[in-house]
């Protein structure tokens, strides 16, 4: 199967999660637990932790985009939830530091993070790391925030003390998750990546173009950076193809209701002038397509609807 995030860019892809342009969606699998949107997160998770043949799992993972806004802080924050729901204790870096924005979605003051700690003078060492490290309302999730300097960014992640934050988070933490700067004339994303066990490329429908996309894939190509996947936000279900997937799709519901716990007879559409949010899951562990419905009102009314895709 080829979804439309591998064809826009020829990379394989872990999942596609959906996600609404009306909501902050950056906490819904902490808040939202059963929605669809959520679980999409999870299957994306684990398209991730199967991504390597020998069992392990890439321990550093580097997330960024091709242009600005295409949805790739909402994706490094859910992911990061998603970990810490199975026990692991996740550090979430943002790296951002020009356009920082991972404070404000976990709620957390910003005096003191990763650009503090990588112009500090003194021995960088595990309680240098652990100060700058902030726990999260979510367990196991602790974020290190991009700090207070926003000056000479770029300069910052070329010293050698990031090689050895780096490190250290790796060695105290299961999963290292990094939000990095869009791509366009920043090259921190291809620095970061250097020190990551794997990045994946957050692309969205119907604003990121092909050669930004091929573009990006290119650089980390030539810096010999493999892409493991590219995750796509913002699919519009009324995409070519999208009706065959409704004669399909409408069974799901009657089956599994609405998440009630009443059985059948539960489901719900979008109201009126509301768009149905899609969520399209990759080539991988999941070879099936999925959409979501997010009401900005009521939260998550759910209408999942499965098809079979075809390989």
């Amino acid at each position: 199967m080829r979804s439309p995030a591998a064809a826009l860019t020829g990379a394989s892809a872990p999942a596609a999660p959906g996600l609404s342009v009306a909501h902050r969606v950056e906490l819904i699998s902490f808040r939202q637990k059963t929605s669809l949107l959520a679980e999409s997160f999870r299957t994306t998770l684990t398209s991730i932790l199967f991504s390597q043949r020998n069992g392990a799992y890439p321990r550093v993972l580097v997330l960024t985009s091709a242009s600005p806004k295409e949805g790739k802080t909402t994706v490094v924050s859910n992911l990061a939830i998603t970990v810490a729901e199975i026990r692991r204790r996740v550090l979430v870096i943002d790296a951002d530091m020009r356009r920082p924005r991972l404070h404000k979605v976990f709620s957390v003051d910003n005096d003191h993070g990763l650009s503090n700690l990588l112009m500090e003078p003194e021995p960088l060492d595990a309680a240098a790391l652990e100060g700058g490290c902030v726990p999260t309302q979510v367990p196991n999730l602790f974020l290190l925030p991009s700090g207070t300097s926003r000056t000479h960014a770029s300069s910052l992640v070329h010293t050698e003390r990031l090689a050895e934050i780096v490190v250290l988070a790796r060695e105290h933490f299961d999963m290292v998750i990094i939000d990095t700067p869009p791509m366009v004339n920043i090259a921190d994303a291809r620095v970061l990546a250097r020190h990551s066990d794997a990045l994946i490329l957050v692309v969205r429908s119907g604003q990121t173009t092909r050669d930004a996309a091929r573009w990006a894939q290119a650089r980390f190509a030539e810096d010999g950076t493999a892409v493991l996947g590219t995750i796509l936000n913002f699919w519009n279900p009324k995409t070519p193809g999208y009706a065959y997937y409704k004669h399909y799709y409408a069974g799901y519901y009657h089956y599994y209701g609405d998440g009630s716990g009443k059985g059948g007879g539960n489901s719900v559409g979008p109201q009126d002038g509301e768009e149905p949010v899609a969520v399209e899951r990759a080539a991988g562990a999941s070879r099936w397509v999925a959409d979501v419905d997010v009401h900005p009102d009521e939260g998550s009314r759910r209408r999942p609807r499965y098809a079979r895709s075809e390989a």
